[in-house]
This record gives structure tokens, sequence and C-alpha cells, in this order.
């Protein structure tokens, strides 16, 4: 038996925060959610994430800051924000995918499923089931 992938979610918007969970869960993805940058920050640093999901806006920082700290953890990161170019290159550059907020399932699905199999090396023992 292989341990469910471990996700730590960062989204301070209800909707967003709810919407990102469901669709984890749906995947049968272990998922930790935290609303506020210094949260995850800790979370990063105390037990780093097999992913990271974070929103772009976090208040006085933002998802890209979580996607740098995650990188040098050697975690993956998708940052969820307003449907931007220019954005989408800034998150790219760090090695993080980035995602429109209002995504439909079947792009977040693909990507969260795309970041496993990039990191197959450490995510090879874990398991993501078809929703």
């Amino acid at each position: 038996m292989t341990a469910p992938l471990h996700v730590l979610v960062v989204a301070p918007t209800p909707k967003v925060a709810e919407t990102v969970t469901s669709r984890l869960a749906d995947l049968h993805l272990h998922v930790t959610l935290v609303t506020s940058f210094k949260a995850a920050r800790q979370g990063l640093g105390e037990a780093p994430p097999d992913l990271l999901i974070s929103e772009v806006r976090l208040g006085e920082f933002n998802g890209m800051h979580l996607a740098l700290r995650a990188r040098a953890q050697g975690v993956r990161a998708i940052v969820l924000g307003a449907d931007d170019e220019f954005t989408r290159r800034d998150a790219a550059s760090l090695g993080a995918d980035y995602l429109a907020e209002d995504s439909d399932a079947g792009q977040f699905n693909a990507a969260v499923r795309a970041a496993a199999v990039t990191r197959k090396g450490r995510f090879g023992r874990h398991r993501i089931h078809a929703a």
C-alpha cells in the first residue's frame, strides 16, 4: 500500500479553499489547509509537503514567495490566481505551475497529476486516484 500525496494548501479565500480541498479530496490526497503566509511558511519548515498549492494573493507576501521557498526544499508548487500571462511566466521562472483560480476540475486535476509525475522520484511512493 502506498501513502497518499501530502498537499499543503494555502488559501485565505474561503471559496478557493473549499474548491481546492474538495478537488484534492476527490483525488484521495492528504490535505493540510492553512489560510496565511505565516502558517504556510511554518508548515514548509516543520514538515515539508509533497506538493504546495497556494493562492497568489496572501496579504503582504504572495504565493510566489512560497513557491520559491518550496523549490529550495525540493517541493513542487502550483500557484492559483487571475488568468494572467505575466504572473504565469513568473511562476514558471520559479519552477512552479500557474493555474487560473477559475480553472475547471479537469485542468486542476491534470496539473496536480503533472506535478506528481514531474517529481516521480519523490512521488513514486504515493498514489493519486482517478477522479
